[in-house]
């Protein structure tokens, strides 16, 4: 029984109807988030000046966010994963409020805050759906939980461009507040009891988690799933960063970019119809033609001039639809190969695909652009999807195996 009586009696007795609230969780814990997605790449950029500045700002906000999620196993273990989950929403709101201030300092504080809240959350629902949601309905709970995130991504990206061009930016990160004390009040209703194998009392035994990285990182095949987890959120990152950037840049109407976001969100929802070509594919199969059709439209995309500005965010959103495919079964390696007694020590290690994404695209992403414009960013993301094309056949064969049952 993963969630509690009396208040949902009949989900506590089905491991499906508590994937499915597992999957409402996670859409509400977008939705804080994607409603200023849009608007806090626009306001970095009008803080900063440029593109590039922009960029290290959101990449000092992710650093500071990665040294949170890194020590979450500590935070658990002394305040258990229900309070660490409340802290975390809780940032997500104070987030709103320092975003909200029109400081450029404030701003800045913010989205560490941003940053953080969102990474303690990712562990926190992770672990309750590793512990509660058998091997074999894995596939089914990533694509309730993409089928969620994907409902709010469609409609809160343009929503907060809509907010912020009409009552101003304070209004639209105001709004982050009651979405996050919404979040919370469906955390708390849901009454997600612990596993038989967590501590449900806060505990002060040592976590030491530059040991959890060496284990964690001494297993080339937990390194490869990683590493497919990094590279889709760099993507994301760099798509939901730069797009609106480069929007403004070509002279394009500015609420593109919200309208860019939304539609890249679309595919998810075929994610429940997804599943049911898992077993005729192959995991590892799907996995690689996401890598390398995305990969496709971004070199593509990255060669074309601003005059084929139209064209060009016509390819990346053709690349947003084989990378959501990323989306709802690149977990799924790691789910199947982590150990079930190494899990909150292993899973603290690798959801810093996140908070390192957070932090080495926007680093990295201003150097490139220093150099070689906005669209250099787009060929470096091909050559990345192209490297990890290749590094997803290593994969064993139980990353490939078909026991998943669709998700109706």
């Amino acid at each position: 029984m993963a969630v509690r009586p009396p208040l949902l009696r009949p989900v506590s007795q089905s491991s499906n109807l508590t994937s499915l609230f597992l999957g409402l969780l996670y859409g509400l814990e977008n939705l804080p988030r994607a409603f200023v997605v849009t608007i806090i790449a626009y306001d970095a950029l009008r803080f900063m000046g440029n593109e590039s500045n922009a960029s290290y700002l959101l990449a000092v906000a992710a650093i500071g966010s990665l040294l949170v999620t890194l020590n979450s196993g500590p935070l658990i273990r002394l305040m258990t994963r229900k309070w660490v989950f409340t802290l975390a929403v809780l940032g997500l709101g104070v987030a709103g409020l320092l975003t909200m201030s029109g400081n450029p300092y404030l701003f800045g504080l913010g989205l560490f805050f941003r940053n953080a809240g969102a990474g303690l959350t990712l562990v926190i629902l992770s672990l309750y759906v590793l512990d509660f949601v058998p091997q074999k309905d894995l596939v089914q709970a990533e694509s309730r939980r993409l089928f969620f995130a994907g409902a709010v991504w469609l409609i809160a990206p343009p929503a907060g461009v809509y907010v912020w061009n009409i009552f101003g930016p304070s209004v639209a990160y105001l709004m982050t507040v009651p979405a996050a004390g919404l979040l919370l009040a469906v955390f708390w209703a849901v009454r997600l009891r612990e596993a038989d194998n967590v501590d449900p009392e806060p505990t002060r035994q040592r976590v030491n988690t530059m040991q959890a990285m060496r284990h964690y990182f001494n297993d080339p095949n937990l390194t490869i799933a990683y590493l497919i987890a990094v590279s889709r959120s760099i993507f994301y990152v760099s798509i939901f960063t730069y797009v609106p950037m480069y929007v403004i840049g070509a002279g394009l109407d500015a609420a593109l970019g919200g309208y860019f976001i939304s539609a890249s969100t679309l595919v998810l929802f075929a994610g429940p119809f997804l599943t049911r070509f898992v077993p005729l594919i192959g995991l590892r199969r799907l996995i690689m033609c996401s890598f390398f059709l995305a990969a496709f439209c971004l070199i593509v995309a990255g060669n074309l001039s601003t005059q084929q500005a139209l064209l060009v965010v016509g390819l990346l959103l053709a690349s947003t639809v084989a990378a959501s495919v990323l989306d709802i079964v690149g977990n799924l390696p790691f789910m199947r190969l982590v150990k079930p007694e190494e899990r909150t020590e292993m899973s603290v290690v690798f959801y810093t695909w996140r908070d390192l994404s957070f932090a080495l695209t926007p680093l990295i992403g201003g150097f490139i652009i220093s150099l070689g414009g906005i669209e250099a960013v787009f060929v470096c993301l091909g050559a990345i999807f192209c490297l990890m094309t290749g590094l997803t056949f290593a994969l064993p064969r139980i990353v490939m195996s078909n026991d998943a049952r669709p998700a109706i």
